[in-house]
């Protein structure tokens, strides 16, 4: 399997595969200044409007945080090993915040079109800002989350079982040592845990999943039209010079190593959160 575009990471990191739905509330955080503005919620004497700043100050790393916790457990759903680990979701969680701090900032300059606007702010704006702008990014989030699972990610602890029955017949084949029928039957085992596998593989709707499932669709179907059980031992193990059938076991270990990062996040509490 080839690497992703960088365009097409930057999506999943992104989207988590919901699509673009959840941004087209992005332009309501533009809105604020101008809710401020006409309720008169700032002025001299309460210049952090109807909250003090002791709240916003902790509004805003709770609200981060929240993001932070709800983009894992999309994470955790996904079929694309990336998404199960931490960087993306600090990616993801940081790109959300700054463009929503960018719409804000730019609410606040419409509202005030006046020579110096930015130099006028103070601490109160800055820190109001940046609080709605926490606010917003956790809702962003909870967008994906919301958009994203519940039709698109399905049962997380049936494909992990998927993924654990796969992984067992895979070892089965790659340990028999006994030719014959035993053998043949191993290998169908492992097809038939393989067909079953990528069924649930269609699911995925991110591009790193894609990929997963095109390639394993692929390997799937060399390795089962082979009739001869001495190629389909050669795959699995690896121990052979023929130039196809090493591709076809390389191919195979990415395939695995993938699938086991997956299963992997069994251990993370974000996953079981979602699991039902």
């Amino acid at each position: 399997m080839s690497n992703l575009p960088l365009g097409a990471r930057l999506e999943d990191w992104l989207t988590f595969g919901a699509g673009y739905v959840p941004f087209l509330a992005l332009p309501v955080p533009a809105l604020f200044p101008f809710v401020v503005s006409l309720f008169g919620l700032q002025n001299t004497a309460a210049p952090y409007g109807p909250l003090s700043s002791v709240l916003y100050t902790a509004i805003t790393p709770v609200a981060l945080g929240v993001s932070y916790r709800t983009l894992r457990r999309v994470g955790a759903w996904t079929f694309s090993p990336s998404l199960h680990r931490r960087l993306p979701i600090l990616v993801a969680v940081g790109c959300y915040f700054g463009v929503s701090l960018a719409v804000v900032s730019l609410g606040y300059l419409v509202a005030n079109p006046v020579t110096g606007a930015v130099t006028q702010l103070d601490t109160p704006d800055v820190l109001v800002g940046i609080t709605v702008s926490s606010f917003f990014t956790a809702v962003i989030s909870t967008l994906v989350l919301r958009l994203g699972p519940g039709e698109l990610f399905d049962r997380p602890r049936e494909r992990m079982r998927r993924i654990d029955r796969w992984q067992d017949a895979l070892a089965d084949a790659r340990d028999t040592d006994v030719a014959g029928r035993s053998q043949v039957e191993t290998y169908h085992r492992l097809v038939d845990h393989s067909e079953e596998l990528l069924d649930t593989l269609t699911d995925a709707k991110t591009n790193e999943g894609t990929q997963l499932r095109r390639a394993f669709e692929s390997w799937l179907t060399d390795f089962r039209d082979r009739s001869s059980s001495v190629s389909r031992r050669d795959i699995v193990t690896g121990e052979t010079e023929n130039p196809r059938l090493v591709k076809q076991h390389k191919t195979l270990t990415m395939i695995e190593k993938q699938l086991s990062d997956i299963g992997d996040t069994r251990g993370d509490e974000s996953w079981n959160d979602t699991s039902r």
